[in-house]
């Protein structure tokens, strides 16, 4: 396996690791205070109740936020933690053209993404596993109590894990988006005051440029100069009667001025020559700062401040959600936060009940639908950034003005 295949391979493991570790603090701070405030109304558990619906919603809302935040320190880059996020975000590239995060960050095309794909979907459910997990192991004496023995039902205790959801995926989803352009903004926005490394690698790239604008402005007046010898037209001679060294002197002189000439114009090659090696050289010539300073930015160690905000709005969204929309059904937005806990309580004695409850009842609201409303909130999203893009400088819409 060569050195790149290496440096893939560790890359996927973190990504995927990011998801993994994303998803189960998610799991066990919702399903915690799920647990938490249910159990908790049986006296024979604890002596007075711990917490009420809007435990819930803060629970819920404070397990995406540090989900989000850990898994994204962990790949470097925006943790999904959420197979609808991560499709959605897929699918949005794909309508706009673009790359999407996983072919970005991979560098190849979409078929040769796809198994990466199911990779990081996969590890999100092991989280959602895992964390339901932690959870049970914490909960069991306190589950014995409350079904009765190892009694386990899934009225009962099942739905303190999974979900028993369209619009709210759908709000979470433009949310994203909007972060998403947030931190493309950010990357393309000029630099105020860049750190003494971005200072430096800009002024190097600016005083570069002008060493070669330089040595284009000298070749040219070197190129000026072979002119005018070339066009100087031969001392005349003044008297006949003079001697034949005097008479021949002229043709000396043209001669002189000729191998200066060809002096100069080697002079005038090797500047443009120079300037050219320079241009090569990755300098910027034409006073492009934008550039210099996206790639400064992109070398920096300072964090993109859409990563930095991003836990704080997620987590006002999902208290939103969950505080307005989650009487239905349970404020389902993440299919791998269902399903895992499913999975977990299928083994631990719950049975094929947890998956045949309200006939199919998983399938259809907490898998299928989030994954729906997720499209559906890109698309939108799509179509109203085509509606409100604002036309670019061509030749048709420049104004005068700009174009000066």
């Amino acid at each position: 396996m060569s050195n790149s295949e290496k440096q893939k391979s560790r890359l996927i493991f973190r990504d995927a690791l990011g998801e993994f570790c994303g998803v189960t603090i998610l799991v066990i701070f919702g399903v915690g205070v799920n647990c938490q405030v249910v159990l908790s109304t049986d006296r024979a558990v604890v002596s007075s109740p711990r917490g009420d619906y809007l435990s819930i919603a803060f629970g819920w809302a404070a397990g995406l936020a540090l989900g989000a935040w850990i898994a994204g320190i962990i790949r470097k880059s925006p943790g999904h933690i959420n197979p609808a996020v991560t499709l959605a975000l897929e699918f949005r590239a794909f309508l706009s053209g673009k790359r999407g995060p996983t072919i970005e960050h991979y560098g190849s095309t979409a078929w040769d993404v796809l198994p990466l794909i199911v990779v990081f979907t996969f590890s999100q459910l092991l989280g959602g596993i895992f964390g339901a997990a932690i959870i049970y192991a914490n909960y069991v004496h306190a589950i014995d109590i409350f079904e009765g023995g190892g009694i386990r039902t899934v009225p009962g205790t099942a739905s303190l894990f999974a979900i028993y959801a369209f619009l709210g995926t759908a709000i979470l989803l433009l949310v994203i988006c909007a972060l998403g352009d947030l931190r493309d903004i950010w990357e393309q926005t000029p630099l105020e005051n860049g750190s003494p490394n971005e200072t430096e690698q800009l002024q190097g790239r600016v005083e570069q440029g002008g060493i070669a604008a330089e040595l284009d402005r000298m070749a040219g007046k070197l190129g000026g100069m072979v002119g005018k010898l070339v066009g100087t037209p031969p001392r005349p001679q003044a008297v006949a009667t003079e001697q034949d060294e005097v008479a021949a002197r002229p043709q000396a002189v043209a001669t002189e001025q000729g191998g200066m000439a060809t002096n100069l114009q080697n002079m005038a090659t090797n500047f443009h020559n120079m300037a050219t090696k320079l241009r090569e050289m990755g300098v910027e010539l034409n006073g492009n700062k934008v550039a210099a300073e996206q790639d400064a930015r992109r070398s920096s160690k300072a964090r993109n401040p859409a990563d930095i905000v991003a836990p704080f709005i997620l987590f006002i969204v999902t208290l939103g959600i969950v505080v307005a929309l989650g009487m239905q059904t349970g404020f389902a937005l993440n299919p791998a936060r269902d399903l895992g806990p499913r999975i977990l309580t299928a083994m631990v004695g719950y049975g094929k009940a947890v998956f045949l409850y309200r006939s199919l009842y998983w399938l259809w609201c907490p898998f299928i639908a989030p994954i729906l409303g997720a499209f559906v909130a890109v698309s939108l999203y799509h179509l109203c950034n085509l509606v409100v893009k604002e036309p670019e400088n061509t030749p048709e819409n420049t104004t005068p003005a700009q174009a000066v």
